[in-house]
């Protein structure tokens, strides 16, 4: 489960290759609140697009009232200025799957870490591995 500064990263930089390549037979979702903050990216970085249009990524979309719950309560504690939606369904849908995700935003990744579900610390994540390598993070 990504969110989207990771993947406008990659995007960006021309790696999505390389990210569906570390991915190896592993499915790869974004909730559909990235994908809404991904459309806005393109706006600005055009390269985002990519991300939409690739068939390797999935879009959860979820009307579960347990998501629903658990999205709102991370928005109470991270949502401002129009800003973290993402993030929100990020940790939602990892608390609620226990599925692996990978934020690059130091709070959200820290409640990922706390409530321990299915995270890694970005260290021994191979995607945010690599992409640390960047001179962008």
């Amino acid at each position: 489960m990504f969110d989207t500064g990771p993947l406008r990263h990659f995007a960006t930089q021309g790696w999505l290759g390389v990210l569906r390549f570390l991915a190896g037979e592993r499915p790869v979702y974004i909730p559909d609140s990235v994908e809404r903050e991904l459309n806005g990216a393109t706006e600005h970085a055009s390269a985002t697009r990519a991300v939409l249009d690739a068939d390797w990524i999935r879009v959860h979309r979820s009307t579960n009232p347990d998501f629903v719950e658990s999205f709102s309560h991370y928005a109470d504690r991270l949502f401002a200025a129009g800003k973290n939606l993402g993030e929100c369904g990020v940790l939602a849908i990892g608390q609620i799957y226990k599925c692996e995700v990978v934020i690059d935003d130091a709070t959200p990744r820290r409640i990922a870490e706390e409530k321990e579900f299915g995270s890694r610390r970005p260290s021994h994540c191979c995607a945010m591995r690599f992409a640390r390598r960047s001179s962008r993070w």
